[in-house]
């Protein structure tokens, strides 16, 4: 977290934390986890898109190579509201009426950045999730 503020953001605890010399705070941007034991299962620093690729992602990488989970570094913009109806059936598009761009990279593989969809991404979530399902013992009952 920067020492000084550029944008106030509603986040009081941060704002606090700024008045205390010599400590230091990183706020977790997303950690993807199973629905069933919460077990973590990646690691996601995430940013609006501004027209840059540029976000420090040391501690995402470090906290997630702890855990042995992939780090992510997911820049998002949003593009229309989402209307996928019948189409993608698991999509909750009545209570999440929105549709983003995802600009990502495996950081935890060193892949390039690619620019997809939102079903492209939430494809590798689920893909996560999968492979965690091998072993957690609570999907498995």
């Amino acid at each position: 977290m920067t020492r000084h503020v550029y944008n106030y953001s509603k986040d009081k605890y941060s704002f606090w934390h700024r008045k205390w010399e010599d400590l230091a705070m990183l706020d977790l941007d997303s950690i993807e986890v199973c629905p069933k034991c919460y077990e973590p299962i990646a690691c996601i620093e995430t940013a609006m898109y501004k027209g840059h690729l540029q976000k420090t992602t040391y501690v995402t990488e470090l906290i997630a190579n702890r855990l042995d989970v992939p780090a992510y570094m997911v820049f998002y913009y949003e593009v229309k509201t989402a209307d996928y109806g019948a189409a993608e059936p698991h999509i909750r598009t009545k209570e999440y009426p929105m549709s983003l761009r995802f600009i990502w990279r495996n950081l935890s593989e060193n892949t390039a950045f690619i620019e997809t969809d939102e079903i492209v991404w939430s494809q590798e979530l689920y893909k996560l999730h999968e492979n965690h399902k091998n072993w957690c013992k609570k999907c498995q009952k």
